[in-house]
């Protein structure tokens, strides 16, 4: 009765050994698992009990990267997993005693290195996937799970940088119409004053760079304002094309479509255009610029569409040739050289079999 007792009170009352992998309903089952196969392989009470704290230790020492984090359900999903695989080569490694201990200490290190790989992989390429490289820019909202609670939480990633990131993150999102000067928290749904400095921030952020295209005369030229990271908005984006003048901008088209062809292109088309993503609740998420050049239709010259191109930085240089070194010119010149002299020599040689053999030819007439 005792040993049931204590076995109860090990197995149930360990609220924070799964960490993140409690969100998972197999985990939180395959743990007690674990523990009722370890529970089996002991006679003794007090081994046992030696042994889970063991593993405890263990579970803490390969899930502490994840307190007080929060992380996406992918890579609980992919924690899950390599759980299942250590849990499921432990019982099936059919030792006992200290050599048990020795199992959970080598299959628990490298279930932690397996952890830490799921989580540097979520960091770089998941987490807030606008700020991640060199172009950040934008504003989105990720849906995150709190290891600790399981709760999903909404989590606000703003690209940018320096004191613009730090203003818009800390500010109300507030924003205010061009045409009758009013301004709305577009989260609460009221009126707002914007903090000083605010609107130029926020268009800094929302700043995803200018695209200089050149197109020609009457040819037709497509606007793309589609991002990477746009995959990742867990809401519906709907994209608003614009042209840019002096003093007020000109709406083109309120579409879903990132992509906006402009038909026949003349010279007065030239100029400033814009490309603003946003919600349906009219939050905005990214900004794109296009600088519109048209030139001259050369004779014979074919019509065709012309895409705007993505930023310079995006472009990645061929790498430079490799030239061959002096040294190297010396070796091939040696290699020629010899080559030819050896031809020469085996020319020479067969010049002289010949000639050998017609002096024999008149003698054996003879």
């Amino acid at each position: 009765m005792f040993y049931h007792i204590l076995f109860y009170f090990l197995v149930v009352f360990d609220p924070k050994a799964l960490c993140c992998l409690r969100c998972d309903k197999e985990s939180d089952k395959r743990l007690r698992n674990l523990r009722g196969f370890l529970a089996d392989q002991y006679e003794d009470l007090q081994e046992y009990a030696k042994t889970n704290a063991h593993l405890t230790r263990l579970f803490e020492a390969a899930l502490e990267p994840f307190s007080n984090r929060k992380i996406d359900k992918i890579a609980i999903l992919q924690m899950a997993g390599e759980f299942k695989k250590t849990v499921d080569s432990i019982e099936n490694s059919g030792v006992l005693g200290h050599l048990l201990v020795r199992t959970l200490d080598v299959r628990f290190e490298k279930l932690k290195t397996k952890f830490g790989d799921i989580l540097a992989q979520f960091l770089s390429e998941r987490f807030c996937p606008n700020t991640i490289g060199s172009n950040t820019c934008g504003l989105m909202e990720q849906t995150l799970i709190d290891c600790e609670s399981c709760d999903p939480e909404k989590l606000s990633c703003i690209g940018g940088h320096g004191q613009c990131k730090e203003k818009v993150t800390k500010c109300p999102l507030c924003i205010c119409s061009q045409e009758n000067n009013k301004c709305q928290d577009i989260q609460k749904g009221k009126s707002c004053t914007p903090c000083e400095g605010y609107t130029s921030c926020l268009n800094e952020v929302l700043h995803c760079g200018v695209r200089q295209t050149e197109v020609v005369q009457d040819e037709d030229l497509m606007f793309d304002c589609h991002l990477p990271w746009h995959a990742k908005v867990e809401e519906t984006l709907e994209y608003v094309f614009k042209r840019v003048g002096q003093t007020r901008s000109k709406i083109l088209k309120v579409t879903e479509d990132p992509l906006l062809m402009k038909k026949n292109m003349y010279y007065s088309d030239a100029g400033n255009y814009s490309c603003t993503a946003q919600l349906k609740s009219s939050i905005p998420v990214s900004t794109i610029l296009y600088d519109v050049k048209v030139v001259p239709r050369q004779g014979g010259e074919q019509h065709r569409t012309r895409p705007t191109l993505p930023p310079i930085t995006h472009i990645v240089a061929p790498p430079a040739p490799v030239y061959a070194s002096k040294e190297d010119h010396l070796i091939l010149a040696a290699i020629i050289t010899a080559s030819v002299c050896g031809a020469l020599i085996i020319i020479i040689i067969a010049c002289l079999c010949v000639r050998k053999l017609r002096k024999r030819r008149p003698e054996e007439v003879a």
